[in-house]
């Protein structure tokens, strides 16, 4: 009796084992980050018909990704005042509203240790032009969560 119930236990184990290996978990991503922003705002000229270029800086960040409001959600706050929520795919993929019909993100974990995102907006401007702000982010993983 006391051999088949360990039988028993080892075969759940290693069913448990091979059911959660394939399982998308998102607290993988849960910890510290070294973040690195690229931020650049340009304006559309019109008379040109391009957009320029007005401003670039560069910000260095060690933030956060923590776990979102609800399932399938991370918070990830990649600077002191900025953070954005993201809806995170089964494949590592970000995606995420940006409050503006304009606006839009492309994101990937590239591991768990690995992260890029580009948010970018646009807006009107009061002469009918608009005015664009794209943040690139890119993060590697210092510490938390699963490995």
């Amino acid at each position: 009796m006391k051999k088949n119930t360990i039988q028993l236990a080892t075969i759940i184990i290693i069913l448990f084992f091979f059911c959660g290996c394939g399982k998308y978990h998102r607290d993988r991503y849960i910890g510290t980050w070294d973040f690195v922003t690229e931020r650049v705002f340009s304006e559309y000229d019109e008379k040109e018909n391009v957009v320029i270029e007005l401003n670039r800086d560069t910000i260095y960040y060690v933030g956060t990704i923590s776990l979102g409001n609800s399932e399938g959600y991370l918070l990830i706050e990649y600077s002191e005042n900025e953070d954005v929520l993201v809806w995170l795919d089964e494949d590592g993929y970000m995606y995420t509203h940006l409050g503006s019909i304009f606006g839009y993100s492309s994101g990937l974990f590239d591991s768990n240790k690995k992260m890029h995102l580009t948010l970018r907006w646009s807006e009107f401007t009061d002469l009918g032009f608009y005015d664009t702000k794209r943040c690139h982010i890119s993060g590697t993983k210092k510490k938390g969560g699963k490995k």
